[in-house]
């Protein structure tokens, strides 16, 4: 499965949206010698050329400069790959999720590499200050013209965030791992790696909702179509909720 990092570019400043793996993941010592399911779970592959800040840096992007703020959907280790890159760029998660993963031993037993986050790592917290958008009753607001802004998909872990993307013609829901493929959205099944299953599916069917109420490209971090979606534009369509019987 690829592992996805996606930029938003803003009037008021680009956002990163998660930071990919790390490209020592695969030398000795990077995971605990007791962080077995981890270890033994996955076959990860990731050089220094597919590093976050060298994917930025190619594009013209400078990691310590050019971002204004990077929102991490959770912790876990194919998501924070570049965040000694960053500098004092402001990193946001959702204050549930620092509350269960700032303990160091839940963090390492859920997939969390605590050992490689920047030297007194401290993210800030998005403000529940937004309206309520589609099912869910609140959101977190990114930029001040309301046009990004996080909302609330726990289950793969506690307090993981997702990423909404109002853009001029379309909107876009950077899933992180709500959802690990659309396949698996469609049919409501959450990943095995899942903290909460039953939080993990209730947020799948929130996202479907939103789905229902509004044009969306809905884009999974591990989904192998996951780019080709972004570059068709391609809105997902769910199926029609069943009727309730008389």
């Amino acid at each position: 499965m690829p592992i996805g990092a996606f930029l938003v570019d803003h009037p008021e400043g680009r956002i990163l949206f998660d930071t990919g793996e790390y490209p020592q993941v695969r030398q000795p010592g990077f995971f605990p010698r007791w962080q077995l399911g981890t270890r033994l779970a996955f076959d990860f592959h990731s050089s220094p050329g597919e590093a976050v800040g060298r994917q930025l840096q190619a594009r013209g992007v400078e990691p310590t400069e050019g971002i204004r703020a990077v929102v991490l959907s959770h912790l876990h280790h194919d998501h924070t790959g570049a965040l000694d890159e960053l500098g004092d760029v402001p990193v946001y998660v959702g204050r549930e999720h620092w509350e269960a993963y700032r303990k160091r031993f839940r963090a390492e037993a859920e997939a969390a590499v605590p050992r490689h986050w920047p030297s007194g790592f401290a993210p800030r917290f998005l403000d529940p200050s937004g309206p309520a958008v589609g099912p869910w009753s609140h959101s977190y607001p990114v930029t001040s013209d309301g046009r990004v802004f996080a909302v609330d998909t726990p289950g793969h872990t506690p307090g993981h965030l997702s990423l909404i993307v109002r853009g001029a013609e379309v909107t876009y829901l950077l899933a992180g791992d709500a959802a690990y493929t659309l396949a698996d959205l469609d049919a409501e099944v959450p990943d095995g790696f899942s903290a909460d299953p039953s939080a993990a599916t209730e947020s799948l069917r929130k996202i479907k909702e939103f789905a229902r109420q509004e044009d969306v490209v809905i884009l999974p971090s591990h989904d192998p179509l996951a780019a080709e979606r972004l570059a068709r534009c391609e809105v997902y369509r769910p199926a029609p909720r069943p009727l309730a019987s008389e």
